[in-house]
């Protein structure tokens, strides 16, 4: 029992450590992005990778520590490792849990990409402290989950991402949200009504948005890595 109260007052106090160091970063993040990024957005860019690494790396840090969580990167040859992290990539995954975006941040770490790590993200989500307001500063692609009004910026948003010198990971949830039970039988509703295959342990992906980007990156990034 004491074990487990020294470890949950740790997790506290670290806990508030990265909410201070959090709100301590996004002030600086504020500042070079009204006075660096107007000068030279690539050394505003390569300075804010640092800031976000140093925060999102604090997450990562206790959840392997706290949950005792490995991560090995296996791929086909050792070429193929040390080349992946040289070319833009769009990453496909599943939205199965909460903490699915977490296991994603453990990849992007293993692979010395977690501070150029991008993400599609619901636009609420920039009206958080700390991860949402870092979020903001990092070019993350926010939407509003309405394709009329997301088409009209999305296409902007990936060039921009495209422009960066250092190579980035584009993160896409096909399914657009996480699994419940209740959006689970909605979409198979859905499914059902349209003739299509009635998936057991997922949600149908939202496919419009990722041929979309697809489309748009086809002569900009040769890579679309999926992740189950």
């Amino acid at each position: 029992m004491w074990e487990k109260i020294k470890t949950w007052i740790l997790i506290t106090f670290l806990g508030l450590v990265f909410i201070a160091s959090g709100l301590i970063i996004n002030a600086v993040q504020a500042c070079i992005y009204l006075t660096i990024r107007k000068v030279n957005k690539d050394l505003y860019r390569r300075i804010n990778y640092y800031l976000i690494y140093s925060s999102w790396s604090q997450i990562v840090a206790l959840t392997e520590w706290w949950s005792g969580t490995t991560c090995r990167l296996i791929a086909a040859d050792e070429d193929t490792l040390k080349n992946f992290s040289k070319e833009h990539a769009l990453v496909v995954m599943n939205h199965k849990y909460d903490v699915d975006w977490l296991m994603c941040w453990l990849i992007c770490d293993k692979l010395n990409m977690l501070g150029s790590a991008k993400t599609f993200s619901k636009s609420s989500l920039r009206k958080i402290p700390v991860i949402g307001w870092s979020w903001i500063f990092a070019d993350m692609i926010f939407l509003e989950r309405n394709w009329e009004r997301d088409s009209l910026v999305l296409g902007q948003k990936l060039d921009e991402l495209m422009k960066y010198k250092e190579t980035v990971l584009i993160l896409l949830f096909c399914e657009g949200t996480r699994f419940t039970p209740e959006k689970h039988k909605a979409s198979m509703e859905y499914a059902r009504q349209k003739n299509l295959t009635e998936l057991k342990y997922h949600l149908l992906p939202r496919t419009k948005g990722f041929n979309y980007c697809v489309q748009h990156l086809k002569n900009k990034s040769k890579i679309v890595l999926l992740c189950s």
